[in-house]
């Protein structure tokens, strides 16, 4: 017994500790400064979470993730440190988390209409977990109009097409304010679409309707992260200047008309 265990402590670590999980956080906090991040943002090697990498340019110690299936942008590299990273991969969640540390998470997980996988739920599940158990102070979610109490505010058409998405993202909001000692921010953004620059406009009220562009969600949730005043809200964000009034049916809201709701002052 006793030389078994002498050989045993003078093994490498890596021949004691299981391969594959030795393996696992090797790979990912190989690639985890010694900081705590300051902001991570998951999901950014597209989409919103792309500009909004961007748009946090010069931030310290901001991180990033992408699929691993997939590399990171060379923007991506330029403005945040990157990791890879399968939101739907629970122990390389955690791995990653409680290897980073840091203060604020913003996660853009998100699928598409008719995509039968959907990670809105298990991936946003899996990464609010992880965020609560690293110590992250706050955690925001980039959810969507229609989710939640806000269904009303989508047209029924609408609704037929995206209430499997919608559901998988209520459940992810719903998750998060469960969560006990982490401060949350839930963004709802109208649909995105792709273009330059519009008026955004943040409410708490649900009933506004219409587009915003990923350059302008992009700048309002970069608003929101440095907002004290937005801890503990669900946020509602479209453009001014294309608002659509959906009852009793879908119409534009004309330029003489008062805006149908009260503006959040981020």
């Amino acid at each position: 017994m006793k030389s078994r265990q002498a050989f045993l402590l003078h093994l490498p670590v890596s021949r004691v500790v299981s391969r594959k999980t030795c393996s696992l956080r090797t790979q990912v906090c190989a690639k985890v400064s010694s900081p705590p991040a300051d902001i991570l943002i998951v999901a950014a090697n597209r989409g919103l979470g792309a500009h909004l990498s961007t748009a946090l340019r010069g931030t310290e110690n901001l991180h990033t993730t992408h699929r691993p299936c997939s590399s990171a942008s060379a923007e991506q590299q330029q403005v945040s440190t990157t990791h890879p990273l399968d939101a739907l991969d629970e122990s390389e969640t955690d791995a990653l988390l409680s290897g980073l540390r840091p203060n604020v998470v913003v996660s853009c997980i998100g699928g598409r209409a008719g995509q039968w996988d959907l990670p809105d739920f298990e991936g946003n599940k899996n990464l609010i977990d992880a965020s609560k158990r690293a110590g992250v102070k706050r955690f925001i979610l980039v959810s969507a109009l229609g989710a939640g109490n806000s269904e009303g505010s989508v047209p029924f058409q609408v609704m037929d097409t995206m209430r499997p998405l919608l559901l998988e993202k209520s459940r992810a909001e719903l998750h998060l304010k469960e969560i006990e000692g982490m401060e949350w921010t839930i963004v709802r953004p109208a649909p995105i679409v792709d273009g330059g620059r519009g008026k955004p406009v943040a409410t708490e009220d649900i009933s506004c309707y219409g587009t915003i562009t990923r350059p302008d969600l992009a700048e309002v949730v970069k608003k929101i992260i440095g907002s004290d005043k937005a801890s503990n809200k669900t946020l509602h964000i479209v453009d001014r200047t294309g608002l659509l009034i959906v009852a009793p049916y879908v119409r534009p809201l004309e330029f003489w008309e008062p805006l149908p709701f009260t503006e959040f002052d981020l």
